[in-house]
């Protein structure tokens, strides 16, 4: 089957508003940023996190994300809780990772990049049209955290991401984007070309596998130029990671292709987890795709180095088939 040509659409300004966020059930959040234009939207709450809790094609799409809804409208627990969407972790994993963000008001904003507030103050402005919003976080063990999201015009979005040692030791982090993914889809990771023996003698692909992680799992697809990973609800976890010089991965569920694009520092830069910049993670629920900056050695008050991801939306195409080689290549183009 040929592949199908998608029409790009027309470009839109996007604008911003204050809204509440509710799922069925009516648990709700109030306190949540919009970012909107005729192609797409993303809501960002302030009540904990940061968290980018939704992003969807309009007038009528499904939100991409997983959302918890016994978790949504929740705050002050004592432990922590995933509750779905877009979230900045500590990498590597550990109890630093699992700080709480849960504290109503936790986050300020600045949108447009042209008004400031204070941390803590549960009032916000916002600018008129603005398709630019900035999230800090409250100092949580010791850490702080900045992720920043903007809207173009064609509904495509960037979300810078960054992490501050507030504390007074020195710290060796890494930042960690987490975009959990509502069930039921297949995610779909570009792979390298393949070489030739005995022209290409040395490795050009680094992948870790975690403890629990069955290379006979059926919801993995090893093929030659796309690794395919299944959601499936009556599976568990399964985790692997890719020093991944590709940049993109996608992620396709029901009429919607959700696409992340990254990169990847030079050859001396140390990655987290065995050296990789992306890892993906699925149980029954979900499906995790994440992408990790470098290691860095963070002093009292040091910033690292902003985590930059791309994301798209798109429909799926008529007539798609995420098992055709040639058919998933043209999502990437």
């Amino acid at each position: 089957m040929s592949p199908v040509k998608r029409a790009k659409p027309a470009s839109s300004a996007a604008t911003s508003s204050t809204v509440p966020f509710t799922v069925e059930g009516g648990a709700t959040w109030a306190r949540n940023v919009r970012l909107a234009n005729d192609h797409a939207e993303i809501i960002i709450t302030l009540d904990v996190g940061p968290r980018v809790i939704s992003y969807r094609r309009l007038p009528d799409g499904a939100n991409v994300f997983k959302t918890y809804a016994e978790q949504v409208g929740g705050a002050g627990e004592s432990e922590w809780k995933i509750r779905g969407g877009h979230r900045l972790w500590v990498a590597p994993e550990s109890l630093l990772s699992y700080a709480l963000d849960n504290e109503v008001h936790l986050c300020v904003a600045r949108v447009a990049l042209t008004c400031r507030v204070g941390l803590l103050q549960p009032v916000l402005k916002w600018e008129a049209n603005g398709s630019q919003v900035e999230i800090h976080s409250r100092v949580q063990s010791g850490v702080q955290k900045l992720m920043g999201v903007a809207m173009r015009p064609d509904g495509s979005v960037r979300v810078w991401h960054k992490l501050v040692n507030a504390g007074t030791a020195p710290l060796r982090v890494a930042p960690w984007a987490l975009t959990v993914c509502r069930p039921g889809g297949v995610e779909v990771i570009p792979q390298p070309p393949l070489g030739k023996h005995p022209r290409d003698l040395l490795p050009n692909r680094t992948v870790v596998l975690w403890p629990y992680t069955d290379l006979k799992d059926r919801r993995l697809d090893l093929g030659t130029q796309f690794l395919r990973l299944e959601q499936r609800g009556d599976c568990g976890p399964v985790k692997f990671g890719l020093a991944h010089r590709g940049g993109a991965v996608a992620y396709v569920v029901d009429a919607d292709v959700f696409v992340k694009r990254f990169g990847m520092a030079g050859d001396d830069a140390e990655y987290p987890d065995g050296g990789v910049n992306f890892e993906t993670f699925s149980n029954e629920d979900m499906l995790e795709v994440e992408t990790l900056g470098p290691l860095e050695e963070l002093g009292p008050g040091d910033a690292s180095a902003e985590l930059v991801e791309e994301w798209t939306l798109q429909a799926t195409p008529t007539g798609f088939d995420v098992r055709v080689d040639d058919q998933v290549r043209e999502l990437f183009m």
